[in-house]
């Protein structure tokens, strides 16, 4: 069925007519939202970007398991592009299993061979449904945010009947060839971390252009921690 643009949510720059559009997947382990967290953030975002921000209401495991997500992006980007945007006035952007989710999204419209997106920004994105990264354990004692025993029931609800280490849901494990220019920032106290660090390995290695910024004193999704945290205004910057 179509789903109308009442799943979407745009935030604009007060000053300035946008020329370019953020299509943006939210986080919150597949499972849940935080719509005032996320309206905050892009709000500034936004302001500071002279971009305009589209957020996607995607529909949310475990009542919508995968592909569920995958397919509302999909269709989101499909209707941002028959608004008349190109593909080049577009850039995706996610935050921890959002971050995922935008992978996932590029990959399949790779697959496809739809027109990508002209780059991508990852905040501590959740790329690996398995839980196999070192940091798991390594940080585990130094993340105020995450708890591993969570996220891997959130995992469940997502895969569904899949593996989690399906490419489209843990996309640490994809052919990561072809994909855009890629910005990833990731804090050095989450137990997430080696989701961020080993990605932008495997892209390197599949021939992306990829800078990863690692925040050694932060934690999951600094950036969206507000311009009173210096190192989150720079990542706003």
């Amino acid at each position: 069925g179509g789903r109308g643009s009442g799943v979407l949510g745009w935030m604009l720059p007060e000053k300035d007519i946008p020329t370019q559009v953020v299509f943006y997947l939210h986080g919150g382990g597949y499972t849940t939202k935080m719509p005032v967290l996320h309206r905050n953030f892009l709000y500034q975002l936004a302001q500071e970007s002279k971009a305009q921000f589209l957020m996607v209401d995607y529909r949310l495991a475990p009542e919508h398991p995968f592909p569920a997500a995958l397919e509302d992006a999909l269709v989101a980007y499909d209707w941002l592009l028959h608004q008349g945007w190109e593909p080049e006035q577009i850039l995706f952007a996610g935050d921890s299993a959002g971050g995922g989710l935008t992978l996932a999204t590029l990959l399949a419209l790779r697959d496809m061979r739809k027109p990508l997106p002209v780059g991508v920004i990852l905040i501590s994105p959740w790329t690996d449904l398995t839980g196999s990264g070192e940091s798991n354990t390594r940080l585990a004692d130094l993340d105020p945010m995450l708890i591993w025993e969570n996220l891997a029931e959130s995992a469940r609800d997502y895969a569904g009947e899949e593996p989690l280490n399906h490419p489209w849901i843990s996309p640490l494990f994809a052919d990561l060839n072809g994909l855009p220019d890629t910005l990833l920032l990731v804090g050095g106290r989450e137990i997430l971390m080696d989701d961020s660090t080993r990605l932008a390995n495997r892209m390197a290695e599949d021939g992306v252009e990829v800078d990863l910024v690692i925040e050694p004193y932060m934690g999951h999704v600094f950036p969206a921690t507000g311009p009173a945290i210096p190192e989150a205004q720079r990542a706003i910057e």
